[in-house]
């Protein structure tokens, strides 16, 4: 799941149980989005759940920027 305010939704064009894509320079996922209280412009991902390959694939750390663009269910790898 990715974890977003609603400004934060909104301003990518997604809604509660879409799909966002969330990109760095050495990789992509594709999640459903959690729409949750939080600051704006700031996206939560499960860094280190079991299974999860979120870390691994966007070689992210907490603060690190990030793009989120609208996601497809035929693109990205999911976590």
């Amino acid at each position: 799941m990715a974890r977003l305010s609603a400004a934060t939704a909104a301003a990518v064009d997604v809604f509660d149980g879409e799909l966002v894509r969330v990109v760095t320079d050495r990789g992509a996922v594709t999640l459903p989005v959690v729409v949750t209280d939080m600051v704006d412009h700031v996206v939560w991902l499960p860094l280190r759940s079991p299974g999860s390959s979120v870390h691994a694939t966007l070689g992210a750390v907490p603060g690190d920027l990030v793009r989120l663009e609208p996601g497809t269910t035929d693109g990205g790898e999911g976590a």
